[in-house]
């Protein structure tokens, strides 16, 4: 887990608004717009690997893939472009569309623009949701979030 928040930390410095839109409203549903970028009806993401079911160790590698959106790095938003974050034991099991993506050990942060990587995870079941979000990590919902499950081994 360390060298996933080491990069979550350093991505986070380097962005600085990664998990905080510093709303002093009041508001805490952390939504900065509620108006998604990504306007293709027909999108969608998932998982590659591994797949529902699956039985794995630790660390998890992860695979993803994206139909109908540009996958890029965090930064400026862009219509039907963003990023993959991984949701681990998530209990709603998505983030609430135009929603702030959190930064911590369980909101996995791909914010390279990358479509693969490792986590380590604890033996055990596990409710893995993969979550696409805009330049500025606001999700796009459950329309375009992939839930599965796994379990690791010891």
């Amino acid at each position: 887990m360390k060298q996933i928040q080491v990069g979550m930390l350093l991505a986070c410095m380097i962005m600085g608004s990664c998990g905080s839109d510093n709303n002093d409203s009041g508001d805490s549903s952390n939504t900065q717009n509620s108006t998604s970028s990504i306007t293709n009806t027909q999108a969608r993401i998932f998982f590659e690997q591994p797949k529902d079911g699956a039985v794995v160790t630790s660390p998890v590698t992860f695979q993803f893939s994206a139909t109908g959106v540009t996958v890029e790095q965090a930064g400026e938003v862009k219509p039907n472009a963003g990023h993959f974050h991984v949701l681990i034991d998530n209990a709603l099991g998505y983030i609430p569309k135009g929603q702030t993506i959190p930064a911590d050990d369980k909101h996995v942060h791909f914010g390279d623009g990358g479509k693969e990587g490792t986590v380590d995870l604890p033996a055990g079941e596990h409710k893995l949701t993969l979550q696409f979000g805009n330049g500025q990590h606001q999700s796009a919902g459950k329309e375009l979030s992939h839930t599965i499950s796994i379990t690791v081994k010891e």
